[in-house]
């Protein structure tokens, strides 16, 4: 697998932090772990987690570990990708979460006893800078959703910032064309500038990260 990180984090996932548990089917039970804060999943072999599965695409979707958070979003496949019964294009996943990926389900899964990363044992280590740092993201959250309810971002503008911003990850993951990838998410933010919506927040982290050029590589 030659995919570069887009988050380029420096700490490694694996050692069973975060992994996926087959849950239908022949493989129920079986894990696999998420060793990468890039993870691709597909039919295709270059992928980081294969599955062999005739209603996959060859590139279906990629688990981004973006902002302490893990995004899952639909590389437009053919037959889409569901979070707990719903239908997707890109959703931030939690412990527990059921994944359908073609006729695949999978569930998400994060472990409380695992070591957690350098970010997260400074929680640990500094309490108080912690409550702090919650107490201002609680306030601007609370002015994030005034923001919305007021109609700041209406439900026209909301699907066009999921637009833009899943063509951006399609660009950076399967055709590896940073420069649209870029413009795709400065629209985001454009349409997004004071951060109200995930995808403005993530789209301002992942522009702020962008390495340099790729070389071009077709989805097939």
């Amino acid at each position: 697998m030659t995919e570069k990180s887009i988050t380029n984090k420096e700490y490694n996932l694996a050692g069973g932090h975060v992994r996926f548990r087959f849950v239908e089917g022949e493989k129920n039970g079986e894990e696999v772990l998420v060793t990468r804060d890039t993870f691709f999943i597909g039919r295709n072999l270059n992928n980081n987690l294969v599955l062999d599965d005739r209603s996959v695409s060859r590139k279906h979707a990629v688990l981004n570990f973006v902002n302490g958070e893990y995004t899952l979003s639909d590389l437009n496949s053919f037959k889409g990708v569901e979070v707990n019964g719903k239908e997707v294009k890109e959703a931030v996943l939690h412990s527990g979460d059921r994944v359908r990926i073609g006729a695949t389900v999978l569930e998400f899964l994060e472990a409380d006893s695992a070591s957690p990363p350098a970010k997260r044992r400074k929680k640990c280590i500094w309490p108080v800078i912690f409550i702090a740092i919650a107490a201002v993201a609680a306030v601007a959250v609370f002015f994030a959703i005034q923001s919305f309810n007021k109609g700041k971002i209406s439900k026209e503008l909301m699907r066009e910032i999921v637009y833009q911003y899943s063509l951006g990850i399609k660009a950076y993951n399967v055709n590896k064309d940073i420069e649209s990838a870029k413009k795709y998410w400065q629209e985001v933010v454009s349409m997004d500038p004071a951060g109200i919506t995930i995808h403005g927040r993530n789209a301002r982290i992942l522009l702020s990260n962008l390495p340099g050029n790729l070389n071009n590589e077709p989805n097939r």
